[in-house]
């Protein structure tokens, strides 16, 4: 059996399509996985970008991501 180590600071997230035109997850794959779901997602509560999305923006993100202490 091959092993994978994944370092402290990396984190494996996802997303997944839930409606009707797709299968519910098992409730084996919902017992060992951490889901957030969205019912109702209000698209007017988030500002319009005016351009692109600065580069920089996704480092930040990033960072914050691997050390949630990194302001």
């Amino acid at each position: 059996m091959r092993t994978l180590h994944l370092p402290h600071n990396v984190r494996v997230v996802g997303t997944a399509n839930m409606d009707e035109t797709t299968r519910n997850f098992s409730p084996k794959v919902l017992d060992r996985a951490f889901s957030i779901e969205f019912n109702e997602v209000d698209l007017t509560a988030f500002p319009m970008a005016s351009g692109p999305v600065p580069t920089e923006s996704f480092r930040q993100l990033a960072k914050r991501l691997v050390d949630p202490q990194n302001p």
